[in-house]
């Protein structure tokens, strides 16, 4: 047969085929539509040969069919299609009214591309379908019995996805009847097709099942749930029969789903808790550490270079026992240990060297982990030195209530000892006056006991200078030429073995103190170094102009802000404990042995520089010397010294025949005091108390011309109030005070109130005659 007469049979030879044939061109327009078709559809040949298929069969031309077309013609590909033609095709049907079941294969006509046209063929398998289900209804009743009281779904299907078996578990699942189900396309009970060519893949030629897939199901009322398909193939059935056992999980997937928010959500929080903890991280002003339990720094927050001056880069790698101070590495690598050993948290204090230089003390608090340590720092260092002040503080409160109330104490004793003295030494002086001059013996004897008497006036007049109980006599004072005027008596005193150096300062300012106490107090200091350098040594005595502000009151509260003359006083001698330098400056205490001190010198410099306003400090450490010292407060304007005329100065006759009133409570005192006066040849009258004085002055007869009275007196009224209301009675008399303890009565900060006269005991015969004929010539 010819090519031409070939051609020419080919319409005959296709009408001839008991399959549906179509042929398009590359514009998709029908070139072919065989008498099979015309039968099947009703629709002829003509109706259809030139126009677009999508006009004809709009399904055709679109989705899976439309896809198939496309790449026949563009990349030459075949393929093989299976499916219900009634719900997407064609409506084809028997003569009964059942729905016709198709296999429909799309390829290109040509050997290479482009290509021209695609031949479309339509091949009828109701039949074998219906065969099919003959036989299987046939020869799996056993299986049928098994499969329809399974709890699961079942469904059986062929190679082109039609149910060909669903058990009644299918239908509650689907919402359908069982006979429903069969004969229906996987497209009307599932979604997501696409799934189920994953369960049609992995399925195998008797292969392993693998994992079950979830697909979308859409039950008959279109609501959805979610099935778990495993599948299988019939490796004994021909027909690649494949059985799928659905279980809806609905509810499993809402648990799923639930947990899946929860989950999120948790996520979530865990992000924000997360990012809060970065936040922290960055953003705290505690330091912030992660250590390996050998501790090598593995993190560290940005505080570390605020704090210490650290940088991050620094630190990380480092050992963190390297930025801890020496005296604190042991105990806080024991406490690191045992927080290990425990699994506790632990909480300690050390100091942390900054990056400059210096420490901070860091107050930790960690945790162990995973083998690493976590630690949060804080900075305590101010909290520290505020309660170190403070505690210094506490402690100079009680030291100064301790030598207020010892003060007070040795005031007392001291007036007590004053008033004994002065009879002591008055009666030994009136024997010595009266003594033959050929009773040397005796006169040698009452001279000792003087001298004995005298010293013990001095240690009482130290008492009294602890005490602050001194009456003094301040002077406007240049400290550079006092210091330069003792030069000679201290290298006297000292020795040739001490070297003496003064530093005086330039532009000194002037104080106001009592210049021969000061004295006293300079030299008791310097003897106290002679002492401490028993090997020879130097003293060095600075002078120079000091302010004490807020912060050092702040560490010494018995100090008073404002400007200062400092006295420094230094020694190369053994220096003090701590402990002797608590005690230093209380009355009676000495490291000295036995007979060599009294522990009065530095009480007396304590007193007296405290009695003038001013303030005294100690430095000292054992084998490194020591210091003292003396601020004196600054002197502003000029003030006048008073001057009392000395013995030397009075001209004039020491005794009188003027009438003086004696008022003394100790009777021995009293007796002593009204003796010397009436052997001056004065007229004596004598009172107890003040009210016995007040009484004497009262009389008309009682011309007194001076009132001589101790200040502390018995019965409510003191010296300086008799003195008060003698001179309202009496306007022309005049007044000299005695006392052994010059309290608050006369004496204000060392300064007598003005106007006041006073002779302090004990007194001798020669003080006493001058000093009432001083004031009675006035």
């Amino acid at each position: 047969m010819t090519e031409p007469t070939a051609r020419s049979e080919l319409p005959a030879v296709i009408d001839g085929l008991d399959c549906g044939v179509i042929v398009l061109d590359r514009s998709q327009r029908i070139v072919v539509w065989n008498a099979w078709l015309a039968v099947a559809s009703g629709i002829r040949s003509e109706q259809v040969l030139g126009r677009p298929v999508q006009d004809v069969l709009p399904h055709l031309a679109g989705g899976r069919f439309g896809a198939a077309i496309d790449g026949a013609l563009t990349a030459g590909a075949s393929s093989l299609l299976s499916h219900s033609l009634h719900a997407t095709l064609l409506p084809l049907r028997t003569r009964s009214g059942s729905t016709l079941v198709h296999n429909i294969a799309i390829r290109p006509i040509g050997e290479r591309p482009p290509f021209e046209q695609v031949l479309i063929q339509i091949t009828d398998i109701t039949a074998s379908v219906q065969r099919d289900r003959f036989l299987r209804a046939r020869h799996d009743a056993r299986y049928s019995a098994v499969v329809d009281h399974a709890p699961d779904a079942v469904l059986t299907l062929d190679a082109e996805g039609i149910v060909q078996l669903a058990n009644p578990a299918a239908g509650r699942m689907f919402g359908y009847t069982s006979g429903e189900l069969v004969g229906a396309a996987m497209s009307s009970i599932f979604y997501d097709l696409e799934g189920w060519t994953e369960v049609w893949k992995r399925k195998g030629e008797g292969a392993d099942p693998g994992r079950p897939v979830e697909l979308r199901g859409r039950r008959k009322d279109a609501s959805t749930i979610y099935v778990e398909v495993s599948a299988a193939r019939w490796t004994n059935d021909a027909r690649g029969l494949v059985t799928a056992i659905l279980r809806d999980v609905s509810e499993r997937r809402a648990i799923d789903e639930t947990l899946r928010r929860l989950n999120q959500t948790l996520e979530q929080r865990v992000a924000e808790r997360t990012a809060e903890r970065n936040r922290m991280w960055r953003l705290s002003t505690d330091i912030m550490l992660v250590a390996r339990m050998d501790g090598i720094v593995a993190a560290v927050n940005p505080a570390w270079t605020t704090m210490l001056g650290w940088d991050g880069e620094e630190l990380i790698g480092a050992s963190f026992m390297e930025l801890v101070h020496t005296d604190d590495a042991p105990p806080t690598a024991s406490v690191v240990q045992r927080m290990f050993d425990d699994a506790t948290t632990a909480r300690f204090e050390t100091r942390v060297r900054q990056k400059h230089g210096g420490y901070r003390s860091i107050a930790w608090t960690a945790v162990p982990d995973q083998g690493h340590l976590h630690a949060v720092g804080r900075d305590v260092t101010d909290e520290r030195e505020h309660a170190a002040a403070l505690a210094r503080a506490e402690d100079q409160l009680r030291q100064s209530q301790k030598m207020e109330a010892v003060g007070h104490l040795t005031g007392g004793v001291a007036h007590d000892f004053n008033n004994l003295l002065q009879v002591v030494l008055g009666n030994l002086e009136i024997l010595k006056r009266h003594l033959p001059s050929d009773a040397l013996r005796l006169r040698r004897a009452t001279e000792n006991a003087m001298t004995g008497a005298n010293r013990a006036a001095v240690l009482t007049q130290r008492l009294l200078a602890f005490s602050r109980r001194q009456p003094l006599a301040p002077q406007a004072l240049d400290l550079n030429r006092l210091l330069s005027g003792m030069s000679d008596l201290l290298s006297r005193t000292l020795g040739e073995t001490i070297q003496i150096e003064t530093v005086l300062a330039g532009g000194l300012w002037r104080v106001e103190v009592d210049p021969n106490q000061l004295e006293n107090a300079i030299l008791n200091l310097a003897v106290n170094a002679r002492d401490a350098m028993p090997n020879g040594g130097k003293l060095t005595i600075e002078t120079a102009n000091s302010h004490l502000d807020g912060a050092y009151i702040a560490a010494n509260s018995d100090a008073i802000a404002g400007q200062y003359v400092v006295i420094c006083v230094t020694d190369t001698g053994s220096g003090m404990a701590p402990e002797t330098l608590e005690r230093v400056f209380e009355p009676f205490f000495t490291t000295k042995e036995v007979g060599k001190g009294t522990g009065l010198g530095l009480s007396m410099v304590y007193g007296f520089v405290k009695q003038s306003g001013g303030y005294v400090k100690l430095y000292s450490e054992t084998n490194e010397g020591t210091t003292v010292k003396i601020y004196l407060p600054r002197l502003l304007g000029d003030v006048a010294p008073e001057l009392t005329p000395s013995i030397e100065d009075i001209t004039g006759e020491a005794s009188g025949s003027e009438t003086i009133l004696v008022v003394e409570d100790n009777d021995d005192v009293r007796m002593y005091s009204v003796d010397i006066l009436r052997e001056l040849g004065y007229r004596v009258l004598e009172a107890h108390d003040a009210l016995s004085a007040l009484r004497l002055l009262d009389r008309p007869e009682s011309a007194v011309d001076l009132l001589f009275t101790d200040v502390v007196l018995p019965g409510g009224t003191n010296g300086q109030e008799l003195a008060r209301d003698a001179c309202a009675m009496r306007p022309d008399l005049k007044v000299l005070f005695t006392t052994g303890y010059a309290r608050n009565a006369i004496v204000h900060q060392g300064r007598l109130n003005a106007g006041v006269e006073l002779i302090t005991k004990p007194f001798t015969f020669a003080e006493l005659s001058f000093r009432v004929r001083a004031i009675l010539d006035r």
